[in-house]
């Protein structure tokens, strides 16, 4: 996965950057994978978050729902690995913990460079990462349940969490439902980045949710006041969402996504709905006036 920003200039001046933009490239092998859900089922297949994390509040957490039966899962906490893709100081040695609950289920640190693992990026067009990194990965079986993915780890850089469907051959009978991403938002490169792909040969109608004020009535302390929700598909800006203000869409569309009910209609929270065909998108969660703090994106697979 790239990202990357614009800027305009002739001999008279040279305009600001443009947003963040991201595409998944994965070492040529995307296209493949993005072709292989059957039948023309669509469905969410990967997420992908990028970010600044913190310690405790402010920490990466990505969690994902599995619904239907049993999944196969490729996690991934790559800091070492996102050298080559930018000038950024990176997360040095991500650790990676997988919980249901409050119960830890795994837990992985350095991924150790295993056949088995090396053979499903290539299979699901995950970057490649050297076999002596730091970083962390692990693939599992998942039962129908919410499960939640933490990134942490001395020092401090950006990091990305990864969550891959890893049953390209559809012998169980689950499905990933929901994928979402928590984490401090800064600025520039700071921001909350969050990718995720669509498979299938239809359109799949999607919720997608940038919170802040909300997660202060869960508890969390320093939030994001004011989060703002750009939508991309490679370059090419789909969607843009300041404040959802209860649109009557968007309201209905959270009880058949399973979302938490945003009781506060005049919440400064964003949200888009959309009917997007198969590919990768990248969301841009950033702070208005270049606001900060802890927010949280959502994507949500509508029936």
């Amino acid at each position: 996965i790239y990202w990357y920003r614009i800027s305009a200039y002739n001999e008279v001046a040279t305009s600001l950057y443009s947003n963040i933009a991201g595409a998944t490239a994965a070492d040529g092998n995307t296209a493949s994978y993005l072709q292989q859900a059957p039948g023309g089922a669509s469905k969410l297949v990967n997420l992908s978050a990028r970010a600044i994390p913190g310690q405790g509040d402010k920490a990466l957490i990505v969690g994902f729902v599995v619904s239907g039966g049993k999944r196969t899962v490729l996690l991934r906490a790559v800091g070492p690995g996102l050298a080559r893709y930018t000038t950024e100081t990176t997360m040095p040695d991500p650790l990676l913990t997988v919980q249901a609950g409050n119960v830890t289920i795994w837990q992985n640190d350095n991924w150790g460079g295993g056949d088995t693992l090396t053979a499903a990026f290539s299979q699901l067009g995950a970057f490649s990462i050297p076999s002596n990194s730091e970083d962390a990965a692990l693939l599992a079986d998942f039962d129908p349940r919410d499960d939640t993915v933490l990134i942490t780890g001395a020092g401090s850089g950006l990091a990305m969490a990864e969550i891959y469907d890893a049953d390209v051959t559809t012998t169980l009978s689950g499905k990933l439902l929901n994928l979402s991403a928590r984490a401090q938002t800064g600025t520039g490169d700071g921001v909350l980045i969050v990718g995720f792909v669509i498979t299938g040969s239809k359109s799949l109608r999607v919720l997608l949710r940038a919170a802040g004020p909300s997660l202060a009535a869960l508890g969390v302390p320093g939030v994001l006041a004011d989060p703002q929700l750009d939508l991309f598909r490679g370059s090419l800006q789909l969607d843009h969402n300041d404040d959802w203000r209860g649109a009557a869409t968007i309201s209905a569309a959270f009880e058949p996504a399973g979302a938490l009910r945003w009781s506060d209609l005049g919440s400064k929270d964003a949200a888009i709905v959309a009917s997007l065909p198969p590919g990768p998108y990248t969301a841009i969660i950033s702070g208005v006036r270049a606001g900060t703090g802890v927010a949280l994106a959502e994507v949500y697979a509508l029936p």
